[in-house]
């Protein structure tokens, strides 16, 4: 509780309103008891915006007494039409929280992630084969879609939050369900691990996070000394690391994946950057020549003949 109150202090700014991202299972509620205890002790303006999938018959009646059981302001919608899919769930949730957040005006929304949600979003990354800057999981304060969040709890245990953390008076189906990746690795596969290791692997994944986070600060601060080996151009970005050593790969590496975070081919441009390969084509959006990279930002259809190639190597060296 006095976490929650020490990082509402010092980041909300003590008149714009919150925004609870509430599903009506036990993580949300919680989070929803402990905000309504911390208003006690520091008055906030707070509303509540519930989420409705339409994925079962009795969800739309279980808003209604949802509404019910926290009081308003309360805001909801039914999603119609929609496939059952994590991701799909995920974009209409925060398609709507963008909405509220431009009407109303809300500073954050709040989300009720903890410790044990951030050890499987850490666990799902290293499965499957993240880059290092994505490993730390999940941020306490960040943006998701163009909506400002907030996860206040994200450094504490489910356990940890036992006396807060009540039954949900609504049973959620689709939370049972392994057909879907969250479920199956709550339910099954950190059990399993933890079972198979007879250790408490959240704990470590969590905090493998965390120390992530510390090497991305660490790599940000490292890397602003190659700030002016990166050149914008109408087409897309120039890296430029002629005449650094080597040694350093890591960092353009580092560099590299910060400007460009879609880029899938990373490990293929290194080996090129690092071998000093004379023209070598990377893909339809870049090519390396020797210790210099050229990414295409968007895909352009000028590129798409293998004879095109020599169109990227004239822009390259024209720097």
């Amino acid at each position: 509780m006095q976490q929650l109150l020490s990082f509402l202090r010092k980041y909300h700014d003590g008149r714009s309103p919150l925004l609870l991202a509430l599903s009506g299972g036990s993580d949300s509620l919680a989070l929803w008891s402990m905000l309504i205890e911390a208003k006690k002790v520091y008055p906030f303006p707070l509303h509540i915006a519930h989420v409705d999938h339409g994925w079962r018959e009795e969800s739309a009646s279980q808003a209604a007494d949802l509404e019910k059981l926290v009081g308003k302001p309360f805001h909801t919608i039914r999603l119609e039409n929609q496939v059952p899919s994590e991701n799909g769930a995920r974009i209409g949730r925060f398609r709507y929280f963008l909405e509220l957040q431009e009407k109303w005006g809300f500073q954050a929304v709040l989300l009720a992630h903890h410790a044990d949600d951030q050890a499987e979003t850490v666990l799902k990354r290293v499965l499957e084969g993240a880059h290092l800057a994505h490993l730390g999981g999940m941020v306490s304060r960040g943006m998701i879609k163009g909506v400002n969040c907030w996860r206040p709890l994200l450094k504490r245990t489910k356990k940890e939050l036992g006396c807060f953390l009540k039954n949900s008076p609504f049973w959620d189906s689709t939370n049972e369900d392994i057909t879907f990746l969250r479920n199956r690795m709550r339910l099954e596969m950190v059990p399993f691990l933890e079972k198979s290791f007879g250790k408490n692997i959240c704990k470590n994944l969590a905090l493998l996070g965390e120390r992530v986070h510390l090497l991305k600060d660490y790599l940000d601060y490292q890397t602003k000394k190659y700030e002016d080996r990166v050149t914008k151009t109408s087409w897309g970005l120039l890296f430029d690391f002629t005449g650094l050593p080597i040694e350093n790969a890591f960092e353009w590496e580092w560099l590299i994946k910060k400007r460009a975070a879609c880029l899938t081919d990373i490990q293929r441009i290194m080996d090129a950057l690092t071998s000093g390969a004379p023209h070598h084509r990377i893909s339809d959006y870049g090519v390396v020549d020797r210790y210099r990279f050229f990414w295409l930002e968007e895909k352009q259809t000028s590129w798409q003949a293998e004879g095109s190639v020599h169109l990227q190597l004239k822009l390259l060296e024209s720097k």
